[in-house]
């Protein structure tokens, strides 16, 4: 078992079921998650934006968003608070080498401590048959109330016919809409068809609405995400159908699956609603989230 240690390179957990690459001097990211059994990478890369080491308060979408999965940790959006704390775009974590606090062929523990906020991250990565848990805790380092939301930020591959299952029924709050409004939320049209209008959006779902969502392949293989809605009161989707790109380069498709804290993407906003949860000092709090292949 290593321990305690910052590491370049990527490190590798393997169960029959899943191959998942971690590059904790990404901050972190999960940069492929394959199942072994069909060998389909679920996880969205962006062909556009080659993988270097992040530098601190640099734009995410013009820089960083190379896909796979981040955490995002204090914020989504970049903002000041009214402290004068800045939040950096896509919050501290995606711009941070994380530390191996221990790691072996099938868990992997890592912490980062922030800069814009005195908080210390840290998850557990744990494969466990065909399911990836993950184990989440933030610590206050302050000797007063600090504010944050959370926000996970897988990028998943799409392909024509693919679909997001769970969410039928759900009314969404659209937070940033561009293209043609689109009127589902289901089933991933044709990029090729002849009438195909490229479509991106941001939904959130009302609290403690969801706590299982998946993505379904046309070949009927899948993957869900699960967690406790008490825990986890929102969810946040990205969906991109060919109509954004943050790093100018040609539009991207692919879709976030985000579970959150929060209804917003800034935690400027989220403090002015009361959304925002708040440590207090000394005060720890742990989540979890349960990523299934099927």
């Amino acid at each position: 078992m290593r321990t305690s240690s910052e590491t370049t390179q990527p490190i590798i957990l393997e169960s029959p079921f899943v191959r998942l690459i971690v590059r904790p001097d990404l901050g972190g990211r999960m940069t492929s998650l394959v199942d072994r059994r069909s060998g389909r990478e679920w996880l969205w890369e962006n062909p556009y934006l080659a993988p270097r080491p992040p530098v601190f308060g640099e734009s995410y979408t013009e820089k960083l968003d190379g896909g796979g999965w981040d955490e995002i940790l204090p914020s989504v959006s970049p903002c000041d608070l009214s402290d004068g704390s800045a939040i950096p775009d896509h919050g501290d974590i995606v711009c941070l080498p994380a530390t191996v606090v221990a790691a072996t062929q099938d868990q992997l523990v890592l912490s980062t401590d922030l800069r814009s906020l005195p908080l210390r991250f840290t998850r557990e990565l744990r494969l466990d048959g065909p399911q990836l848990k993950i184990h989440y805790t933030v610590v206050s380092l302050a000797d007063r109330d600090v504010p944050y939301l959370w926000a996970a930020h897988p990028l998943f591959a799409l392909e024509p016919g693919m679909e997001i299952t769970g969410t039928n029924g759900v009314h969404f709050h659209t937070a940033a809409e561009i293209g043609k409004p689109a009127s589902f939320l289901g089933r991933i049209p044709d990029f090729h068809a002849p009438d195909f209008q490229p479509f991106a959006c941001k939904r959130f779902s009302p609290a403690g609405s969801l706590y299982r969502v998946g993505l379904r392949h046309p070949d009927g293989s899948a993957i869900e995400l699960s967690w406790d809605s008490r825990e986890i009161p929102h969810l946040g989707l990205w969906l991109n159908l060919g109509a954004w790109s943050g790093c100018g380069s040609p539009c991207y498709f692919n879709l976030g699956i985000e579970p959150t804290t929060s209804p917003h993407d800034s935690l400027a906003d989220a403090t002015g609603d009361g959304s925002a949860l708040r440590l207090h000092a000394g005060e720890r709090r742990h989540w979890s989230l349960t990523l299934e292949l099927r």
